[in-house]
């Protein structure tokens, strides 16, 4: 399963407010489909360059894993055998995102 660009303005796990919440609402309505065995998971992060200097990419995978299970496409974290995740620095807000590409193994 990939899942488009989605556009949102990516928050860490520190950053819990509605901005948080919104990020993780976003893409858990992008989310199809379900895997019951192991998975691999392939982000794409999309970050204004001020941001992505100064961000640690664990940060950001919180609200990405509590979307993916919240949105049932696991039963529960530990089917995740593998995270890949790329930081993309961007030059405007409308630029900003998250892909995910979700791979059963």
């Amino acid at each position: 399963m990939k899942i488009e660009k989605i556009r949102c303005h990516p928050q860490t796990f520190g950053e819990v407010n509605k901005k948080y919440c919104d990020l993780k609402q976003s893409i858990k309505d992008k989310l199809e489909g379900h895997f019951d065995g192991e998975i691999n998971l392939s982000i794409k992060l999309y970050l204004l360059r001020s941001r992505a200097e100064k961000s640690d990419l664990d940060n950001y995978l919180k609200a990405i894993i509590d979307a993916i299970n919240e949105g049932h496409v696991i039963n529960k974290e530990s089917q995740i055998g593998s995270i890949f995740i790329k930081r993309i620095k961007v030059d405007s807000p409308e630029e900003e995102g998250v892909e995910i590409e979700i791979t059963s193994v």
